[in-house]
């Protein structure tokens, strides 16, 4: 019956199993994920989704049954076929070798070094921005962290004496009372 109608439930269910199994492959980095219902909790992206649907057109299956059963629309399936990768994209695959292989050579040189690097030599050039960003993608750091300093104050006048007393600084407290007598009023002044 599922050769004639298209996948079984069981074999939704072996789809399902074998995308999550992709999915935690590729989840090295967080990624924006939307909920599909209930299939999965993950949203199925470009370079996932198309081998496995090009693995399951292999096994046979109806494109519109395998499209249907992971929920991707066929527009986005024919918008994955024909993609094709943008300038900005390949120069950015294009630099991600050079920019490991300085950090290979240097690698106490951050983000910043080395986009000046490439500004000096020959290489392409490539701004701080950039640099940092596919040092993030590629996963690698400068192995110099500069430590966090606070900053302290500098005294160039020497210091005056201190005039003030202890008892100058911090007075005692006194409290008044006012007492009514015939003619006039009397204050007692009293410490605490």
């Amino acid at each position: 019956m599922a050769e004639v109608f298209g996948p079984s439930k069981d074999s939704i269910a072996l789809w399902v199993k074998q995308l999550e199994k992709r999915l935690a492959i590729v989840g090295g980095r967080k990624q924006n994920f939307k909920a599909i219902g209930h299939l999965t909790s993950q949203k199925i992206v470009r370079n996932v989704g198309l081998p496995l649907v090009n693995q399951f057109l292999a096994q046979g299956y109806a494109l519109v049954r395998i499209l249907s059963a992971l929920k991707i629309k066929p527009s986005t399936y024919y918008n994955w076929r024909q993609w094709q990768p943008s300038r900005q994209e390949k120069r950015r695959e294009s630099l991600k070798p050079y920019i490991l292989d300085v950090w290979k050579t240097f690698k106490f040189y951050g983000y910043r070094r080395i986009a000046a690097y490439s500004q000096q030599t020959d290489g392409p050039k490539v701004s701080e921005y950039m640099t940092l960003k596919l040092m993030r993608e590629l996963g690698i750091k400068s192995r110099m962290q500069k430590r966090y300093r606070k900053p302290k104050t500098v005294v160039t006048v020497d210091q005056k004496p201190n005039l003030l007393t202890p008892e100058q600084v911090n007075p005692p407290k006194f409290y008044y009372t006012l007492t009514f007598t015939d003619y006039f009023n009397v204050v007692k002044l009293t410490s605490a």
